[in-house]
């Protein structure tokens, strides 16, 4: 689906933890992510969800990394399912040329050192990743010149 499993991969993912970022269950993002681990589990994968949106803690990185904040059960659980998984699988959308706010307080609570990095040649730790963001969803008029800065050139484009 999507080129989100490459079949030409010397070892495929037997593990895969999809993670839903969008905070709308009846969003397209949602129904991306029911098709997917339908596609995953019929091709005999182990497919676990992590729903973002689901989760108890706060988004908000108060010290920045300068001092640490204890995580909330949900972030520990939360790492034990990506530490479990040989692939993850990203689902969100992308709005104002980004995720979803919780996704990104998601992301700098619980993405330490350790996880999912170990060093600069394992990248992720073993693990790997694919991003699924649906196309079209960064609005068309932030191209519109005057929009962003004062060029007259369109300087985002839509893909």
């Amino acid at each position: 689906m999507i080129g989100l499993l490459n079949p030409s991969m010397p070892h495929p993912p037997k593990r895969i933890r999809l993670i839903n970022g969008h905070p709308d269950p009846e969003s397209f993002n949602f129904a991306l992510a029911a098709a997917y681990k339908t596609g995953a589990v019929a091709a005999g994968l182990d497919v676990r969800e992590l729903v973002i949106r689901d989760l108890q803690f706060s988004p908000n990185l108060r010290f920045g990394y300068r001092q640490r904040c204890e995580l909330e059960p949900d972030l520990l659980r939360a790492q034990e399912l990506i530490k479990w998984a040989n692939h993850l699988v990203w689902i969100y959308p992308v709005w104002w040329a980004g995720m979803p706010g919780l996704l990104k307080g998601f992301l700098d609570r619980t993405f330490l050192p350790g996880l999912p990095f170990r060093n600069e040649k394992t990248r992720c730790g073993g693990t790997s990743c694919s991003p699924a963001n649906p196309p079209g969803s960064f609005p068309r008029w932030i191209s519109h010149p005057g929009i962003i800065g004062s060029s007259t050139e369109p300087r985002v484009t839509r893909l």
